[in-house]
């Protein structure tokens, strides 16, 4: 099974703040589940894989197209 999504040294920061440092993950479908602390990052991680947050560093795939490069 082709994974959901593939994230390998992502990054990201909202000016100085530092959302997402260096998270690699990927998924496949129907075996994930997103959870942890206020703040942590689950909201940006999410806007990321969406593509209506640009991030930072890193590269993200969505069904193996790059998240940059659809809009």
């Amino acid at each position: 099974v082709a994974p959901l999504f593939e994230i390998e040294s992502l990054t990201h920061r909202y000016g100085s703040v530092l959302a997402l440092d260096d998270l690699s993950l990927s998924a496949e479908p129907g075996a994930i589940g997103l959870v942890g602390q206020n703040g942590a990052g689950k909201s940006t991680l999410i806007k990321i894989l969406l593509g209506l947050v640009r991030h930072t560093a890193g590269t993200v795939r969505v069904y193996g197209s790059d998240v940059t490069r659809n809009g």
